[in-house]
Parts: C-alpha cells; structure tokens; sequence
C-alpha cells in the first residue's frame, strides 16, 4: 500500500505511483471523481499517524503520451521560429545586396551592416 498526500489530504493506493503523477480521487462527500497530482509520497507509518482521514486513489492517469506529444509541439514550434527567422534574416540581405548595388552610401552600409553581423 502506498500513502500520498495532496494540500493536506492523505490518499492510499496500491497502484504504482510515483511524485508527480496525476491520479483520479474521489471528493469524499458527492463522490465526484477530480484529477490531483501526488504531491509528497510519506511512509504507512507517518500516514497512519499523521492523519485522521485516508482518501481512496480512483485511478492513475497515464500522462505520458501526452507529455510526448506535448514536448514534440514544441519543439516543432520552436523550429518553425527559428526558421522564419532565418528566412527573414536572408530576405533582409538579399534587399539590401540588390540595392547596395544601386547607390553608394547604401553599398557603405550593406559592408558596415555585413561587419556587424559577422561579429555575432
């Protein structure tokens, strides 16, 4: 048997269970059933001890694949940023090289503009 506790409530299960997992519980009074994370795991001793109350774990949710997908989202995204931002920073010089090429104080700055970038 395993003992958790969630903002002062004890919980029991003999499903595994780890720190941080989400698991389904029961209100005690309406018996709706809500999602709680595990948020310290104690010993059967302290639990038996320590409070008045045991709560019955419903169920463990399996986030995992949701984590998966989750984390794929955003590295996708964050990709996708970069990218454009690249695409920007090359539209930007291909602008600034055709018109270099039309005046002279614009081909100063297109050098002095190349300069600094290769500094970054």
């Amino acid at each position: 048997m395993k003992y958790f506790t969630n903002e002062g409530m004890l919980y029991k299960t003999e499903m595994e269970i780890k720190e941080k997992d989400y698991v389904v519980v029961s209100d005690g009074f309406d018996r709706i059933p809500y999602c709680i994370i595990v948020e310290k795991i104690i010993d059967e001793y302290d639990a038996l001890t320590a409070y008045d109350c045991v709560h019955e774990v419903i169920d463990v949710v399996d986030m995992q694949s949701y984590r998966e997908r989750r984390e794929s989202e955003v590295r996708r995204k964050t990709l996708l940023s970069k990218m454009d931002n690249e695409m920007r920073n090359i539209k930007a010089m291909e602008t600034l090289e055709k018109y270099a090429g039309k005046s002279e104080v614009m081909a100063e700055l297109h050098t002095e503009f190349k300069k600094l970038g290769d500094k970054q």
